[in-house]
């Protein structure tokens, strides 16, 4: 199994979400991020 961290996940896991219709709204709300433009910035590509 290659070496991964667990940020990487985290970022999987966004991307799954948002690929599959979740709102980046409830995104933003697994990942716990504070501000929605956080959660935007990082993932607004992926929509």
């Amino acid at each position: 199994m290659p070496h991964f961290l667990f940020h990487d996940l985290r970022h999987s896991c966004a991307s799954l979400l948002l690929a599959n219709g979740v709102s980046m709204k409830e995104v933003q709300e697994w990942l716990s991020h504070s501000d929605y433009l956080t959660t935007a910035n990082i993932y607004s590509h992926l929509e």
